[in-house]
């Protein structure tokens, strides 16, 4: 009888404990690292990072953390490019405000649309939840909350009716991303996932269809008869590069792609067996083209400017 009362009292402490638990949103040293699958183009996924130093900003009177994108293994401010801001209120909402990733290729509006409403980690069972300044008809349906183990440490965690795929974990996010919620904006891909979230260097989530944080394959194996068609020399592209596709007949123009799947050039090639590419028309980082043929069968491809 003793010692089911001590395992009573012990139950009880933590239960108590646990209730009055609360991992508040990152505002510092914080890195998500995710697999994006851009929206306007089959067949890639990318590699991207999200994450936030021990910087503030004053956008519209507001306070917000400092939030960046980079593509390299190691967040360095100096390699990394200022997007926008995130900020938790007093009742465990986290809002951003910054650019939209999905529509933008080279981040130089931060503030190009109004603060959206990110979590709600005050919600319960039953709530129903408007999509901030996503889809106006869109929402969220709080179906089940739970828990998960990470790191020794249980954070509440919240499931929704209509999109089952989409959890939210405290003081995390979503499990889609960062900024995935459930729309399109500001960072909707097709297959939007976290692959993993380190806090203060220490490895909080980590997703378990992968062994680490660092994805680094861009490309999928069922176009790679298709790329052989197509190729880009030199690749990187450091001066001038050539893209040939000779072996295709019938060209009509070709679109290139920046990793988030917005169109920077459509090109008429018409006639053509080849193009030049010039360093001096694109920013560093990863582009994708896709070559379409009269019949609009497409050929794709990839090139990386240094």
């Amino acid at each position: 009888m003793k010692r089911y009362l001590i395992f009573i009292l012990l139950f009880f402490i933590f239960s108590r404990d646990y209730a009055q638990t609360y991992f508040p949103f990152p505002d510092s040293n914080a890195v998500w690292s995710e697999r994006f699958n851009p929206p306007e183009y089959e067949g890639y996924s990318s590699y991207h990072i999200y994450g936030l130093l021990n910087q503030d900003t004053i956008i519209n009177s507001v306070r917000y953390h400092k939030l960046y994108s980079f593509s390299d293994t190691i967040f360095i401010e100096e390699n990394a490019t200022y997007i926008g801001g995130i900020r938790e209120d007093s009742t465990k909402r986290i809002y951003y405000k910054g650019i939209n990733v999905f529509e933008s290729c080279y981040f130089t509006d931060t503030n190009n649309y109004g603060e959206v409403l990110l979590y709600d980690f005050s919600v319960n069972v039953g709530d129903t939840i408007r999509n901030g300044n996503f889809t106006i008809n869109d929402y969220l349906v709080v179906t089940l909350i739970d828990s998960v183990l990470l790191n020794n440490k249980y954070r509440k965690r919240i499931h929704f009716e209509n999109y089952s795929w989409c959890q939210w974990i405290e003081g995390i996010g979503n499990i889609q991303g960062l900024l995935f919620y459930s729309g399109d904006l500001p960072a909707g891909g097709f297959s939007n996932e976290l692959i993993c979230f380190k806090q203060n260097d220490t490895l909080i989530y980590l997703n378990p269809n992968y062994d680490s944080c660092f994805y680094l394959s861009v490309g999928i194996r069922k176009n790679e008869s298709l790329e052989k068609k197509t190729k880009v020399f030199p690749n990187p592209v450091t001066d001038i590069s050539i893209l040939d596709f000779g072996d295709i007949t019938g060209s009509d123009f070709v679109r290139i792609y920046c990793i988030h799947g917005a169109i920077i050039k459509q090109i008429d090639i018409k006639g053509k067996k080849q193009i030049y590419i010039y360093k001096k028309d694109f920013l560093p980082g990863i582009y994708f083209y896709r070559i379409v043929s009269f019949k609009r069968k497409t050929f794709p491809g990839r090139f990386v400017v240094n």
